[in-house]
């Protein structure tokens, strides 16, 4: 597959004859017909047909010359980064659908304002982050995931050699917008007045399981009798998810809030009531971790994502401590 030859054969059709084509690339005619003769040869298709006003592409020509113009688009994009942002900054993350590590990258990225760089943040299912790093299409991946299975989580990295940094653990919890009416009830959060409120569930999963059985925790949705409650949403985007919250009376379901929380998108985390808990201390806490592969070198950029997540969630950030001693941040 030869560019140059793609090039060729896109100018004689826009010039609609071999001759014009190649005094505007300044090559001979005979020349421009051998490339095109050969081209045919290898490709086993006929790419131009003489009409009345000229030589014009068939059918299979125009796809081998659409396809053609877009190989040559992406050979000059690829050229470009490699080219023109060699020493970038180059970071690839895979993440569960969790706003703690789209936070910790956003942070980074306000630090590097004058860093070149190109980051790829993607967000997908705990599973597929796994597969990510194993197959190393990502440099580090954040998953989160029900305390109960962790054992088997770390079954399933010790398969493939990941390896986890656990960040944080968290209880389940509701979150609302500020200035929510439930927020007067919490110190008598009945179930009554609980159930006159609707929820907005966020399934990552739901394109491959049940909406109410894939990102949450299955044990955690049962502490809530859904019968009850008249309307639910399932979304698929965290941002129609803060949206619905920030603009309406629906609640949510979540961990525990990430810093700066209240400020930046105006949404509250509290606690589940008392007559949830004895059932929640069993099944609803949840494991943050990111992972990586064991026994590589991590790109420079990784290495400062790791220290934006460990300075702001990690074990020694005081985290945990400061949600706990403030349960309505």
């Amino acid at each position: 597959m030869n560019l140059q030859n793609m090039e060729y054969l896109i100018e004689i059709s826009n010039c609609g004859s071999i001759s014009a084509a190649a005094k505007h690339l300044f090559v001979t005619q005979p020349y421009l017909s051998k490339v095109l003769r050969e081209t045919e040869k290898e490709y086993g298709l006929t790419i131009f047909t003489r009409g009345k006003n000229g030589i014009i592409p068939t059918e299979s020509g125009r796809l081998f010359l659409d396809m053609s113009r877009d190989l040559i688009e992406h050979a000059k994009h690829f050229k470009t980064t490699f080219k023109e942002h060699s020493e970038a900054y180059r970071l690839r993350v895979s993440s569960s659908s969790c706003s703690h590590a789209s936070d910790a990258f956003i942070r980074m990225v306000n630090s590097l304002a004058d860093t070149p760089f190109r980051f790829f943040y993607r967000e997908m299912t705990g599973n597929e982050v796994i597969e990510d790093v194993y197959t190393n299409r990502a440099d580090i991946g954040f998953i989160m995931y029900p305390a109960h299975k962790a054992d088997k989580i770390q079954e399933i990295l010790t398969f493939r050699h990941l390896e986890a940094r656990p960040l944080f653990q968290s209880p389940t919890q509701f979150f609302c917008r500020v200035g929510h009416p439930i927020l007067k009830e919490l110190d008598n959060l009945t179930p009554e007045k609980l159930y006159q409120y609707n929820f907005v569930l966020y399934p990552s999963e739901s394109t491959k399981t049940r909406a109410a059985e894939s990102v949450y925790n299955d044990k955690t949705l049962q502490l809530i009798n859904w019968n009850r409650i008249s309307q639910v949403i399932y979304v698929n985007s965290r941002a129609l998810l803060h949206n619905v919250i920030q603009r309406s009376d629906y609640l949510g379901i979540g961990v525990i809030p990430m810093r700066e929380q209240v400020e930046n998108y105006n949404i509250v985390s509290f606690p589940l009531p008392d007559w949830m808990q004895p059932e929640a201390d069993r099944y609803g806490d949840y494991i943050s971790a990111y992972i990586f592969q064991k026994g590589i070198q991590l790109p420079k950029a990784a290495r400062a994502y790791i220290t934006f997540l460990e300075q702001f969630y990690g074990p020694d950030s005081g985290y945990e401590e400061e949600c706990s001693e403030n349960k309505n941040l």
